[in-house]
């Protein structure tokens, strides 16, 4: 989602799931954090920097 809106696209400030592996993997593609998680994002342009700020939500299953 971060990406999208860098490249021009509305923001979503509603959290909504994404793909886990987008955020959550080392630079080898292995997990960083226990499979069977959720994960949220929401994203907010700030273009007077021309940054895109993420937050992200990590929803653990409960066993």
């Amino acid at each position: 989602m971060a990406e999208a809106v860098s490249r021009g696209e509305s923001p979503s400030v509603i959290p909504e799931t994404v793909d886990p592996l987008v955020w959550l993997t080392d630079a080898e593609g292995r997990w960083r954090v226990d499979s069977g998680v959720e994960l949220l994002e929401s994203t907010h342009a700030v273009p007077r920097m021309q940054q895109v700020l993420s937050l992200l939500w990590v929803v653990e299953e409960n066993v």
